[in-house]
């Protein structure tokens, strides 16, 4: 490789001191994104070492959001590939974004990280409510989504479809609001889904060429009846006019028999939980959330861990909204 085009991607921004990976350039900004299509950024990556070889390992991101793919999972010195992220934009909410990116990496045995960075500014026209589907569930289970479009001419959800035939939809019928319109689709969890943690896509096609799926991911545990369970199942946490934090509350109980919890934890920042201490019948957890932290509207997972090892992890979707 030419030594100097080797040194001008190797001081690019994001990048550390003769590191031996490079990008064309470290920050991608997407300008203006509807929500509800996949949108895609690409990175361009290369080898800028003398020798040797670079194997990509974890992509890591402030959200879930993004999913990573590269064109190849390991380059040698002087070839290049592409770090391609797809970006989920129905969970996002109206305004500018930023992603950083931590891309890890080893070269020659040795660790590195590449910092890498993604813009964008969502404009929310089609949502999905909820963007994300959790459930934690004990048997059959019914659930809907509901797909809004504000612009003057609204898509159809013609179908709905999962990878696992225990999960299926009936598509309603779609209505005028005054704002655009509204989609209900119903989904049925069948008692036959085995007990454990699942994680499908719920794919939902569409009459608009611009945008012909939105993808909803599903996460479904299925739970024993003598494990803790959480009442409400999915708490929504609703802002106050002009308040920036706001809490719910959440009680566990284990069909009349003791249990204790050990520590809960949160998935994304702005979100926390404070819960009773000490053995009993019944627990509350006390959910919060910081809009200037976590958004004004979202969807994170609470883990409940609890001090019998014996007991099986509690997952609890939160939602939070804007008034």
């Amino acid at each position: 490789m030419n030594a100097a085009l080797a040194l001008c991607l190797a001081l690019l921004p994001g990048a550390e001191p003769n590191a031996p990976l490079a990008a064309k350039a470290a920050s991608v900004e997407l300008g203006e994104v509807k929500s509800g299509p996949i949108s895609i950024a690409s990175f361009e990556l290369r080898n800028v070492a003398e020798a040797g070889e670079i194997v990509f390992g974890d992509v890591v991101t402030s959200c879930g959001c993004g999913k990573p793919a590269f064109a190849a999972k390991s380059i040698k010195s002087g070839e290049a590939t592409s770090l391609t992220m797809r970006l989920s934009t129905l969970t996002l909410a109206e305004g500018k974004h930023a992603w950083p990116i931590r891309l890890r990496y080893t070269h020659d045995g040795t660790e590195h990280e590449l910092e890498l960075a993604l813009s964008a500014k969502i404009v929310r026209e089609i949502t999905v409510t909820p963007a994300v589907l959790a459930l934690s569930i004990t048997g059959e289970a019914n659930h809907s989504l509901i797909v809004r479009d504000r612009r003057a001419k609204p898509l159809k959800v013609t179908s709905a479809t999962c990878s696992d035939p225990s999960a299926t939809f009936a598509v309603k019928e779609r209505t005028s609001t005054k704002d655009g319109s509204e989609q209900s689709i119903a989904l049925n969890v069948a008692d036959s889904l085995k007990a454990g943690s699942h994680e499908f896509d719920i794919v939902l096609a569409t009459d608009d060429p611009e945008c012909p799926t939105l993808t909803v991911p599903l996460k479904i545990r299925k739970r024993s009846p003598d494990d803790v369970q959480a009442t409400p199942s999915e708490p929504i946490v609703r802002f106050a006019k002009g308040k920036s934090e706001a809490s719910a509350k959440v009680v566990l109980r284990r069909n009349g028999r003791e249990f204790e919890i050990a520590k809960v934890e949160s998935n994304v920042a702005g979100v926390s939980a404070t819960f009773s201490e000490g053995a009993g019948t019944v627990a509350a957890i006390k959910v919060r959330v910081d809009a200037e932290r976590a958004g004004a509207s979202g969807a994170a997972e609470l883990t409940v861990t609890f001090a019998d090892s014996k007991l099986t992890k509690l997952t609890i979707p939160v939602a939070w909204v804007e008034p």
